[in-house]
């Protein structure tokens, strides 16, 4: 019976753990480019937008990464489909009309 019991505290401490991880918002600044989870940046953005695609965060974050790398046509689709998503995001905004000066 305690072995249900410490079985049930394991898995359930498991699975919090990994909704945290597939849910938590981080925050990378200028070098979103590093490895997370074994995965690189490009491929981080998609997977979690492949996740859940009306999720604006992930196309602000994959803009932000196109526009380090230099790839600025990437970057404007990004942040122009979070902006549809998120039309009242003021950061995307300014962040849109500096990338297209």
């Amino acid at each position: 019976m305690i072995y249900a019991f410490i079985s049930l505290i394991v898995l359930a401490v498991a699975g919090i753990g990994f909704l945290v991880f597939k849910y938590y918002k981080p925050s990378f600044g200028k070098n979103s480019a590093k490895k997370i989870g074994g995965v690189k940046g490009e491929e981080f953005w998609l997977n979690l937008i492949k996740d859940n695609p009306k999720n604006p965060y992930p196309y602000k974050k994959l803009g932000e990464w196109y526009a380090e790398q230099g790839q600025k046509d990437f970057a404007l689709k990004s942040f122009n489909y979070a902006l549809k998503l998120d039309p009242k995001d003021g950061n995307l905004r300014r962040k849109l009309a500096e990338l297209k000066k």
